[in-house]
C-alpha cells in the first residue's frame, strides 16, 4: 500500500472533499464528479477518491470506468466489504457475473452481515440459472432480516424457476403480508399462479399489481395473456394493447396479440400483430413460428413450411432438437441415408407418417425414429423403412443425414394441390386382432358400432374437451352403440351414462388405449364409424381409413385449415366446427345426423 494512500487530505482539500460529498449525496452528481476530479489529479493514490469517483461511475453506468476505479481502491485498502460490493455492481452492469458473484462473495466474507451483498448475489446466481444457489443467498438475507420484502419476491422467482410453484406462492405472500403494496409480489405470485393453471386467481394477483402500478406494462401483458388462457378475450385485448400503449416496441405484447387475433379467427390482423413483433425483434422465433401456424391454417403453404421451422427458435419448442454429428438433411443430395426422427406427440408422428411413403421414393434410405408405442403398427405397415424406438440413440453408422418429421413438408407439401396425393388410408390393423375385438361385443348385424373420445389430458387444449354424457346424449339412436375409445380411467364416467341415460359404453378390456397402440388400431378398425375430439383418436382412425367425424372448438388446431368439412390430412375425416358462441351442441347434432 502507498504510504499516500491513507493520509488525511489538507485540510483545505478536506473541506473541498467534504463539499464534493454533500454534492454527491444531493444528486448534483455532475459537480461532485468535477470537484472529485479535480481533487484527484493532486492525490491519485488517495483511497477515498478513487473509491467515490467508482461509485460515482456505477451510478452513471460507466461499468469499465467504475471497475478500474474501484479496482485501484481495492488494492490501496483490500479490507474494506463497500469497495467489493460497488465493484459487483458495476460487474453485474457489465453482465460480468461471474466476476459480480466472486466481488459480493468477498464482500460478505468481510462482513457476514452484509444483507445487500446477499440479495445481489442472488439475483446474479439467478441471472445464471442457478437457481438453488439464489435462493440460498436469499435465505441468508432473509435470516439476517426476516422483514426484507425483496428478498422474498426474489426468491419467489427463483422458486418458480424451479417448478416450486406452491413455494414461490407462499414466499410472495409473506412479502405481501409485511407490505401489501408491494407490486412485484402480487406479479410474481401472479406467475406462480399462472403457471399452475390457477388462472382466475392469477387473473386477481396480476391486476392488483396493476392497481398498485397502472403505468406496469409486463402485469398488463401477463394478465392479458391470463385472460385469453381464459378465453376472455375482451379483457385480454384491453389489457394487450395497454400493455402495446405503455410499451409501443414490446414483441411479447405483439406477439399475444397475434395469438388473440388467431385464436378469435381474425387472421389479417393476426398476421399483422406477429409482423410487427418481428419488425421489433427480428430473430423472435416465437413470432416466427406462430405466423407459420396462420399462413398453414389459411392454406398458405409455400411460405407456411418455411416459417414451421422456425419451431426450433420459439419458447414453446415441440422437443429438443436430435443430438447428432452427422448433417441436417437439405433436399439436394440423392442416394443418402436419411434419419426422419419424432419431434412432437403421438398424433403428431401419426400424422406426419403419411409423407413417409413419397419421402422414401425420392430415393433416399429412410429410418425413422419414432414412439416406442407406435413401433408395431408402423413396421407392419411401412414395411420397407427402418423404424426404431425414439426414447434410444440410433446409431450414427446407420445414417447420413438426419430430418425431424415435420420437416418433410416443405419439401412434399409447398402447395394445396400437393395434398391429393396423400393415400386414403397408410396404416394397417392386425386384422385378426381387430375381427376378435368385433366379435367379443356381440354386435348383431343390424347394429353399428361407434368408437367415441372426448378429451385430452393437455390442459393447453382444454377448449377441445367434452362430457362423455353430453356426447352420448347427442349421439344416441336406434341401433348405434358406443365403445370408448379414450384413454385414462373412465369408468365413472361410463357408469353416470349407463345411469342417467340408460346408454352402456363398451370398453375393450385387452386393450390399454394409452399404451397399447397396435391395440386401440384394432379396436378403431372393429368400428363402424369414429366420433373424437382432436387428439390422437382422430388421427389413428383417419390414417387406418376409417369414417372419423372430428369435433373442432372454435379456436381449432392450424392442421384442420379454417373453413371446410374435409382435411388435407385424412381422406376419411370429416369435421365438424364450432361456431364463434363456443356451443357443441349444434355441432353435436349435425354429427348425430351424419353418424345416425
Amino acid at each position: 500500500m502507498s504510504k499516500n494512500a491513507l493520509r488525511p487530505l489538507p485540510p483545505k482539500d478536506q473541506l473541498i472533499f467534504n463539499s464534493a460529498i454533500h454534492l454527491h449525496q444531493s444528486g448534483t452528481i455532475d459537480k461532485a464528479k468535477d470537484i472529485y476530479l479535480g481533487l484527484l489529479k493532486k492525490h491519485p493514490e488517495n483511497v477515498d477518491l478513487n473509491y467515490l469517483l467508482g461509485v460515482l461511475a456505477v451510478q452513471q453506468k460507466e461499468w469499465l470506468k467504475a471497475i478500474g476505479l474501484i479496482g485501484k481502491a481495492i488494492k490501496l485498502k483490500p479490507e474494506n466489504p463497500n469497495f467489493y460490493y460497488n465493484r459487483g455492481l458495476a460487474n453485474y452492469g457489465m453482465q460480468n457475473l461471474e466476476a459480480a458473484i466472486l466481488d459480493y462473495g468477498l464482500a460478505i466474507a468481510r462482513n457476514p452481515d452484509y444483507i445487500e451483498a446477499y440479495l445481489n448475489r442472488g439475483v446474479a446466481e439467478q441471472d445464471m440459472q442457478r437457481y438453488e444457489a439464489a435462493i440460498d443467498s436469499y435465505d441468508k438475507a432473509i435470516a439476517l432480516n426476516p422483514r426484507n420484502i425483496s428478498a422474498y419476491s426474489n426468491r419467489s422467482v427463483a422458486l418458480c424457476k424451479l417448478l416450486r410453484f406452491e413455494e414461490s406462492i407462499a414466499s410472495c405472500e409473506i412479502a405481501i403480508a409485511l407490505s401489501p403494496g408491494f407490486t412485484e409480489a402480487h406479479f410474481n405470485k401472479g406467475n406462480a399462479l399462472q403457471e399452475l393453471k390457477r388462472f382466475d386467481a392469477a387473473v386477481l394477483s396480476y391486476q392488483t399489481a396493476i392497481d398498485l402500478h397502472p403505468r406496469y406494462a409486463k402485469a398488463h401483458l401477463n394478465l392479458g395473456v391470463c385472460l385469453l388462457k381464459l378465453k376472455r378475450y375482451d379483457g385480454a385485448l384491453l389489457n394487450l394493447q395497454s400493455a402495446l400503449q405503455l410499451n409501443p416496441d414490446y414483441p411479447e405484447a405483439h406477439l399475444n396479440l397475434g395469438n388473440l387475433f388467431r385464436e378469435v379467427r381474425q387472421f389479417d390482423q393476426a398476421l399483422a400483430s406477429l409482423d410487427k413483433a418481428v419488425a421489433v425483434k427480428p430473430g423472435y422465433g416465437e413470432a416466427h413460428f406462430n405466423k407459420s401456424l396462420v399462413e398453414l391454417a389459411l392454406g398458405n403453404f409455400e411460405s407456411g413450411w418455411p416459417l414451421y421451422e422456425w419451431r426450433w427458435q420459439s419458447e414453446g419448442a415441440p422437443s429438443k432438437p436430435l443430438l447428432t454429428s452427422k448433417p441436417p438433411f437439405n433436399g439436394h443430395r440423392s442416394g443418402s441415408r436419411v434419419l426422419v426422427w419424432a419431434e412432437q406427440g403421438v398424433g403428431d408422428e401419426i400424422m406426419f407418417a403419411s409423407l413417409l411413403n413419397r419421402f422414401s421414393r425420392l430415393g433416399f434410405k429412410v429410418l425413422v425414429a419414432v414412439d416406442e408405442r407406435l413401433l408395431p403398427l408402423f413396421r407392419r405397415s411401412f414395411e420397407h423403412i427402418d423404424f426404431y424406438d425414439k426414447a434410444s440413440v440410433v446409431p450414427e453408422d446407420l445414417y447420413d443425414e438426419h430430418l425431424a418429421m415435420g420437416g418433410m413438408c416443405q419439401y412434399l407439401m409447398p402447395s394445396p394441390p400437393d395434398f391429393n396425393a396423400a393415400e386414403r388410408a397408410y396404416l394397417f390393423a392386425e386384422k385378426s386382432r381387430s375381427s376378435a375385438i368385433r366379435a367379443s361385443f356381440k354386435i348383431n348385424p343390424t347394429e353399428r358400432l361407434c368408437g367415441i373420445s372426448w378429451r385430452t389430458t393437455n390442459q393447453n387444449f382444454a377448449s377441445r374437451n367434452l362430457q362423455l354424457k353430453s356426447l352420448v346424449a347427442s349421439l344416441a339412436a336406434p341401433g348405434l352403440r358406443f365403445v370408448s375409445l379414450q384413454y385414462g380411467d373412465t369408468q365413472n364416467e361410463m357408469d353416470t351414462v349407463a345411469a342417467e341415460l340408460g346408454i352402456r359404453v363398451l370398453s375393450c378390456e385387452e386393450v390399454d388405449n394409452f399404451r397399447d397402440m397396435d391395440g386401440l388400431a384394432a379396436l378403431i378398425a372393429a368400428c363402424d364409424v369414429v366420433v373424437s375430439i382432436d387428439n390422437t383418436t382422430v388421427h389413428l382412425a383417419g390414417a387406418l381409413g376409417k369414417p372419423v367425424n372430428v369435433l373442432l372448438p372454435f379456436d381449432s388446431d392450424w392442421r384442420w385449415m379454417t373453413a371446410g368439412d374435409r382435411s388435407y390430412w385424412y381422406a376419411s375425416a370429416r369435421l365438424f366446427r364450432q361456431g364463434s358462441d363456443w356451443n357443441w351442441l349444434p355441432l353435436l347434432e349435425h354429427v348425430r345426423q351424419e353418424v345416425a
